[in-house]
């Protein structure tokens, strides 16, 4: 079992609390990480502005390349931790890890071109520097819990910004790995932390602190709408919840639509942002479009788990709701059980559209 400790100040530190990290494999406990309280939070965010103030001079660029190498080599290790906590595949997970260094590479490689750069403004000459920010707070969703840390992280410490980073619980394993390979970088104390909680109970007091200068968060619309509400005037980065649809032409090869829209559909059990949720079909092909897609899905048997028992128990109550009127119609019914659904395709009417 993995045991992870919070990163606040330039120091490991624990708390009276834990929170057990449930895999969504088997719903066993895989690891432990610190409940923090809110003393703890109010020390990163100190921390953090404190440093911020301290830190009036660049030299970042060396230890992000430390960091991507260092992801590298902890690769095998990050992707069984992913593999665990999010119950997406090991291949995805190696994956996850593998795109996650290219997106440090790749960002190390952009800075550089738009950090210092002279312009021309009609006869005279400019020269354009980015600054900092402040303390920057990121929160990070359990679906990627790597890459959707690493492209928040990295571009805030790499100007100069200082980072409290609070990953998804099921993701804290990951973010632990992680908090532990910045640590090696050697930032100033307080530069980088990492904090985990429960967000129910801490989310509030996190996204509330006044310290804050900026925020950089991927998950739900309602948490989005209070974070914004939270930070009127000040820089907000939101990836939030979507209602992604896909359209169908008239002119498309119905085959080559449908398996993509399966990918786009089901991959990963449909725990994305960016997952297809709707079908927008043109007359013409409609029916026949139909009948492949259904087909193909009866093909796919079974999808990864879903991260918890309540995902499952919303998808659930959100079919049952549908069905209710007679007017929407099932085309393939999914099948529940434990944190497991099997893929459903459904038609409904617009006011009743999920």
């Amino acid at each position: 079992m993995y045991i992870g400790k919070s990163f606040v100040n330039g120091k490991f530190i624990d708390s009276s609390e834990s929170i057990d990290i449930i895999s969504p494999l088997n719903l066993k406990i895989v690891g432990k990480v610190p409940s923090l309280t809110k003393e703890g939070i109010d020390l990163a965010f100190s921390s953090a502005k404190k440093a911020f103030l301290k830190n009036v001079e660049n030299k970042n660029i060396e230890k992000i390349i430390f960091i991507a190498k260092e992801l590298k080599s902890n690769l095998e290790k990050l992707a069984k931790y992913i593999h665990l906590e999010t119950g997406k595949s090991q291949k995805e997970a190696k994956l996850e890890v593998e795109r996650s260094i290219l997106y440090i590479e790749e960002t190390v490689n952009q800075f550089k071109k738009i950090y210092k750069k002279k312009k021309k403004i009609e006869n005279r000459y400019v020269t354009e520097i980015l600054k900092p920010l402040g303390v920057v707070l990121c929160i990070s969703p359990f679906n990627y819990p790597l890459n959707l840390s690493i492209s928040k992280i990295i571009p805030a410490l790499i100007i100069g910004n200082s980072v409290v980073f609070k990953p998804a619980t099921n993701g804290s394993i990951t973010g632990s790995i992680v908090a532990k390979i910045i640590a090696k970088a050697n930032f100033k104390p307080g530069v980088f932390n990492f904090v985990t909680g429960k967000g129910s109970k801490i989310g509030d007091y996190l996204t509330g602190n006044n310290y804050i200068d900026a925020v950089n968060f991927t998950g739900s619309v309602e948490v989005g709408k209070k974070i914004g509400k939270n930070h009127p005037l000040k820089r907000v980065i939101m990836e939030l919840g979507g209602n992604d649809c896909a359209y169908v032409r008239a002119d498309a090869n119905l085959e080559v639509a449908a398996t993509e829209i399966i990918e786009g559909a089901f991959g990963f059990a449909g725990q994305r942002c960016t997952a297809i949720k709707r079908l927008i079909l043109n007359k013409e092909i409609s029916n026949k479009f139909i009948d492949i897609f259904i087909e193909k899905i009866n093909l796919l048997g079974s999808m990864p788990p879903l991260i918890n028992l309540k995902a499952r128990q919303r998808g659930e109550k959100l079919f049952l709701s549908a069905i209710k009127k007679k007017k929407n119609k099932i085309y393939v019914e999914p099948k529940f059980n434990s944190n497991h659904v099997s893929p459903g395709f459904l038609k409904v009417e617009k006011e009743d559209l999920l």
